[in-house]
């Protein structure tokens, strides 16, 4: 596929505005997440369950996606260092930035500390030992939300002697896309997501624990699979109908069984097969429908070059970075505050909004080093552009 397929930046800049509103909501699921309110939402918790049945999955898959698109001008070596530099250098830059700040303010909501944050915490923070899981938890407990950074790093890398092969194999791209000729070929490819949930969830039920890097490394290559050839793109919009009704049908399933509450099970070895199973099944036949279901109407409403969305897509990447800190800190006064969750939650969405845009468009934007240290490509230069308008003046 050569074209530039407008939708798939949308649907980056989409995922990303999810995530947001599940960072902005999380305070309110119950739980245990940095910040909280004292009363839990179910509303909230459901909102938070149907956003994240597609943002995290569909921004690997996108990502994927791109990667396709960027070994048609680099080789492999060169593929590795801009994702260093894109992904490597905003992860560290925030950790040291971020991560303190969110750190801080996670310890004294569970009053487990009562000092200043430059003065007795950051020292501390920078001593600390993170690095004890044997998978990659410490990523989540360490850089917060900077998580997927670094598996977005480490997928690149993993996965890019298969995306070699696969550019290389014709042969192998087309018995793929034989498998998409066939009438709701497409929902085949949630196979393979439900063995991984099937094989790894029991033994690494815990967030960012094998069973979610090997769950969303699938979404990842799929989105560079689903672009190599114009046929899986053809072969989504063909089975849009049966996707939405099998996303409908999941849905149903996964209410009842929800409502049944055996979801609890989940993080329990020993009940897993006989209760939880079904669920995780379900959930999973969900989020690939719905992805599906979003493809498909990605392509056929948003594949348009709207002026506007070089300026959202080169936001994406500092927007993430920028906006989990506000949100934690404005949330760590707001639910604080005695009056209602839904006023609380309306301060923090548009608060740490507001505060995200100015810092990007302020700061991030304008300067080179900022956005270096953001992952994004420097400025043109002033000067180039000039030379260049002069010499089109000249040749009219």
């Amino acid at each position: 596929m050569s074209e530039r397929l407008y939708f798939l930046d949308w649907l980056r800049v989409i995922a990303v505005g999810a995530v947001f509103l599940v960072h902005a909501i999380l305070p309110f699921a119950g739980g245990s997440w940095i910040v909280t309110d004292r009363e839990a939402s179910t509303l909230a918790a459901l909102l938070a369950g149907l956003f994240n049945q597609f943002g995290i999955p569909l921004l690997f898959l996108v990502s994927g996606a791109g990667v396709w698109f960027a070994l048609r001008t680099r080789n492999a070596w060169q593929f590795i260092g801009e994702r260093l530099k894109r992904l490597g250098v905003p992860f560290l830059f925030g950790i040291v930035i971020f991560s303190p700040i969110q750190a801080y303010f996670h310890l004294r909501t569970n009053e487990e500390f009562a000092g200043t944050l430059l003065h007795h915490y950051i020292p501390q923070f920078f001593r600390a030992n993170h690095f004890t899981s044997r998978d990659f938890q410490w990523v989540g407990s360490y850089g917060y939300h900077l998580w997927y950074l670094f598996f977005l790093l480490v997928f690149s890398v993993l996965a890019l002697a298969l995306f070699v092969y696969l550019r290389r194999s014709p042969r192998t791209m087309h018995w793929l896309t034989s498998l998409m000729c066939v009438r709701g070929g497409t929902l085949l490819l949630v196979l393979p997501l439900v063995a991984v949930q099937t094989l790894l969830r029991p033994r690494f039920p815990d967030y960012l624990g094998w069973a979610d890097f090997s769950f969303w490394l699938v979404f990842f290559i799929y989105g560079y699979v689903l672009v190599a050839d114009q046929q899986f793109m053809e072969a989504v919009q063909r089975d849009f109908k049966i996707a939405a009704g099998v996303f409908l049908l999941s849905l149903g399933g996964i209410a009842v069984i929800f409502f049944r509450e055996v979801d609890s099970a989940l993080h329990t070895i020993a009940d897993y097969y006989s209760d939880a199973l079904p669920l995780l099944m379900a959930i999973t036949v969900n989020s690939w429908a719905l992805i599906l279901v979003m493809l498909a109407l990605g392509k056929r409403w948003l594949n348009k070059p709207y002026s506007f969305l070089d300026e959202l897509n080169e936001a994406v990447l500092p927007f993430y970075l920028l906006h989990h800190a506000p949100i934690v800190v404005i949330g760590f006064f707001a639910t604080r505050w005695d009056i209602s969750s839904g006023v609380k939650f309306i301060v923090i969405t548009l608060g740490s909004l507001l505060i995200t845009l100015v810092l990007y468009i302020v700061l991030v934007k304008r300067f080179n080093g900022l956005r270096f240290l953001m992952g994004m490509r420097p400025l043109p230069r002033i000067s180039n552009n000039a030379e260049n308008r002069t010499a089109r003046l000249e040749r009219d």
